[in-house]
């Protein structure tokens, strides 16, 4: 990832090898979204956007797990777009598959940390006013406030601080739908696990939720707000039809998300700056 790679181009220039940048996200943004109305904060972004700039031009090519990434490179950085090669987050398939047989237990599906980044508390309303049941997986900062918070409403949650990765599979094949309502992301590993166990997803309408969901077509778009995701859980809870939905969903992830598609794809990358 962008933080961590100048130590790798540092090492490429010593050693006269190809530098190749990964991306599951921009630097630049996620700092802009926590730290925009400070002055430290501007300052950092300012130094963060120049150390982006000069890693992606230096970088022979660029790995990036969505389009809208790449769009930004090219629009903030001024990146040639044919060195830049969007190869989405790849997931088991073998092991997020759907599991129609394990009975239902829940409504509601959250995996991520407990960050103002995942917007728990406009979901946690959202739940409340439904009367819906969910799980929660994740630790964080917020803790205590969101606890504080699902218990002011009753909202009925489940929480969990973490759970072993093959197991995920098996809670989701629990619950009716997954969530995730995020102000910002990068390119959701949850999300596209979720989708691949053929699950009804809910995501927020941002630019990377968008360029994984269609709406009413693997899955389903709503606004940050209580109320847009009230909307949508409604949907998701109440209408019986979404065979189609979520078979499209597993679709979308055996098609451009599956393990061997990005190996294929990244073994191919490198044949070609090696020779």
């Amino acid at each position: 990832q962008i933080p961590g790679s100048w130590l790798a181009s540092s090492l490429a220039k010593l050693h006269g090898v190809p530098f190749v940048l990964r991306a599951g996200y921009l630097w630049s943004d996620s700092i802009g979204q926590v730290k925009r109305n400070h002055l430290y904060g501007m300052l950092l972004r300012k130094w963060i956007l120049w150390k982006e700039k000069m890693l992606c031009r230096r970088a022979n090519a660029i790995i990036v797990s969505a389009s809208n990434i790449k769009k930004s490179m090219i629009s903030k950085h001024g990146i040639c777009a044919e060195k830049i090669f969007v190869i989405g987050t790849p997931v088991d398939t073998s092991l997020f598959k759907p599991h129609s047989e394990i009975p239902l237990e829940a409504d509601v599906l959250m995996i991520g940390r407990l960050s103002e980044q995942k917007n728990y508390e406009e979901s946690i309303a959202a739940i409340a006013k439904l009367g819906l049941s969910a799980t929660i997986v994740g630790r964080g900062e917020l803790k205590n406030q969101l606890h504080d918070l699902a218990e002011s409403l009753n909202a009925r949650i489940h929480w969990i601080d973490r759970v072993e990765n093959e197991k995920i599979p098996d809670l989701m094949a629990k619950h009716r739908c997954y969530l995730i309502a995020s102000h910002w992301e990068g390119c959701s590993k949850s999300l596209l696990e979720a989708l691949s166990c053929g699950m009804l997803c809910i995501a927020s309408d941002i630019n990377e939720n968008q360029d994984i969901i269609k709406d009413n077509v693997n899955g389903l778009l709503c606004d940050r707000s209580s109320s847009g995701i009230a909307l949508a859980l409604s949907r998701a809870t109440t209408e019986s039809d979404h065979e189609e939905i979520r078979a499209n969903a597993r679709k979308l992830i055996v098609s451009k998300y599956s393990v061997e598609n990005a190996v294929e794809r990244e073994f191919e990358l490198y044949e070609s700056l090696l020779s």
